[in-house]
């Protein structure tokens, strides 16, 4: 089993996505999209337009299309460690 601290991360509430950016009279092919060499390690910061740059023919493009709630719950485990869940709720649509 892998260690959830591999997974921790930074994330400043400034930097959270609270609205869509239509909102703010952006395009949603302009959001920012960080993208990770699998094999470098190397991290860029693109704009989701651009995410047909990356998928290669054997290549599974998973979108999630959860609305963002600021709800974290935070908590250990019988064994001590810690855990993280985010809360989402679903569109009017049911997704």
């Amino acid at each position: 089993m892998e260690d959830p601290q591999d997974y921790a991360f930074d994330r400043p509430e400034d930097l959270l996505a609270q609205e869509p950016p239509a909102t703010h009279g952006s395009e949603r092919s302009g959001a920012r999209l960080a993208v990770l060499g699998r094999h470098t390690g190397r991290v860029e910061h693109r704009r989701s337009g651009e995410i047909v740059e990356y998928p290669g023919a054997e290549d599974v493009l998973v979108l999630n299309n959860a609305r963002f709630a600021s709800a974290f719950l935070n908590g250990a485990n019988e064994d001590g460690s810690t855990v993280e869940v985010s809360v989402h709720s679903p569109r009017d649509d049911g997704t």
